[in-house]
């Protein structure tokens, strides 16, 4: 199945109760297909910013509007509106990335965007502060968090290029700003790739970039019994 199709048969599923099904194929298929602002989106309602709202060359913008105290999202697009709770709004997020993101080969060497790790992270990886073109090479892909279940993955894990050594990466869409080197790809990738795409979303699985606050503070203490944790701006790794 194409993308949209993908997205199409995930929305007819009803989990988002309220909003009409056209209005919620058109704003995601915008936000969707649009790294940067679906970047933007993102990193505004984590950094708890009360608007976010694209400017774009061509086209009409996209305005959001985050009420933290009423548990509401308001997103708009011309005449267009959707209205979710912050968990629809991630749930809804956690679509868009597993529809229309990259799914990159293994062996590609991705850059990431250093603004958006903690220092935590940067020191447990060995990145210095303020070090520029930090590289990484991705060596897995929608891996369970935990043996125990396999709804919740994390998107990519990497390791530093290019020693190799140093903390694991865990990665999402958000942290890769841009492909240094695409890993091998043939016919096999691509049937692979197309299969885990449509099982992901049509199995209703979660990428842990997304999760509310309740069930990320869940997540962590089930994965701390057997393993230190990092948060990396609302992962857990």
């Amino acid at each position: 199945m194409e993308k949209q199709e993908i997205f199409n048969q995930a929305i007819e599923r009803g989990k988002f109760e309220g909003n009409n099904k056209e209005d919620l194929l058109s704003i995601g298929i915008t936000i969707g297909n649009n790294h940067i602002t679906f970047k933007d989106l993102y990193t505004a309602y984590f950094a708890n910013k009360a608007r976010y709202e694209n400017k774009p060359r061509r086209g009409a913008k996209v305005e959001v509007e985050f009420n933290r105290s009423e548990d509401e999202v308001l997103i708009k697009r011309l005449e267009t509106k959707l209205k979710f709770s912050t968990a629809q709004f991630l749930e809804y997020l956690n679509l868009l990335t597993l529809c229309f993101g990259e799914i990159y080969p293994l062996g590609s060497i991705v850059e990431l965007d250093e603004q958006l790790f903690t220092k935590e992270f940067k020191k447990a990886s060995g990145i210095k502060e303020g070090e520029r073109s930090i590289l990484a090479v991705i060596i897995g892909r929608f891996v369970p968090v935990n043996e125990s279940s396999d709804q919740h993955l994390i998107e990519y894990v990497a390791i530093p290029y290019p020693s190799g050594e140093g903390a694991t990466m865990f990665l999402n869409r958000v942290l890769i700003k841009g492909v240094i080197y695409s890993g091998f790809s043939d016919e096999k990738e691509e049937a692979y790739t197309q299969e885990l795409r449509e099982g992901l979303v049509l199995s209703s699985r979660k990428s842990i970039a997304f999760l509310t606050d309740t069930e990320l503070d869940g997540l962590a203490q089930q994965t701390a019994k057997n393993a230190d944790t990092i948060l990396i701006d609302g992962e857990v790794s």
